[in-house]
């Protein structure tokens, strides 16, 4: 029995919650684009809104004018110039299968977080298909400097979601910004 006891008090005080290390910068956001390059993207609409210091809202509408087929893959691109760099780095290139993402994002805990504050702002669907004449929205995704790792460098952003099918970009979510030293 003080066996058990000794370590649930060594298991509660080392899993106790620690505090997370203070960023040294705030987010800005300075614009956001959208482009629907060609067949199947109808319609697509993007803007974001500055709601308080280092916090943005991020909204988007699209339309596909057929099903999109389950080859599409989403890429994730994020490029950032260094405070004093001259040189663009490339801080992130992925590419997953769309429907193999959603299918498995919750044997993925990190990206199982952002999805499902994806959930919470949007209408997309949590399994394929992406259905045709549909619109989906995303309502007031909030970002803020949370969303970025503590250890992130004084640089500006950009962060683009792409859309891929057989290899022919259709579609590209970009985010401009940057990492600005704390005042």
């Amino acid at each position: 029995m003080l066996l058990h006891m000794v370590f649930l008090l060594s298991a509660c005080t080392y899993w106790q919650p620690t505090q997370t290390a203070k960023r040294r910068f705030l987010l800005e956001v300075y614009n956001v684009t959208c482009h629907g390059f060609q067949s199947p993207v109808i319609m697509f609409e993007c803007g974001f809104k500055h709601l308080a210091k280092s916090r943005f809202a991020l909204s988007s509408a699209m339309v596909f004018n057929r099903e999109l087929p389950r080859s599409v893959q989403v890429g994730i691109d994020v490029d950032s110039l260094p405070k004093n760099g001259k040189k663009l780095r490339k801080r992130m290139d992925l590419k997953i299968n769309l429907c193999d993402l959603l299918n498995h994002v919750n044997l993925l805990p990190i990206v199982k977080d952002y999805m499902l504050s994806l959930y919470r702002s949007t209408n997309w669907p949590i399994l394929c298909p992406f259905l045709a004449n549909h619109q989906y929205n995303m309502t007031d995704l909030t970002i803020t400097e949370e969303n970025i790792p503590p250890h992130g460098q004084i640089s500006q952003f950009n962060a683009s979601i792409l859309l891929i099918d057989k290899g022919r970009l259709f579609s590209k979510y970009t985010v401009f910004g940057a990492l600005v030293p704390r005042s």
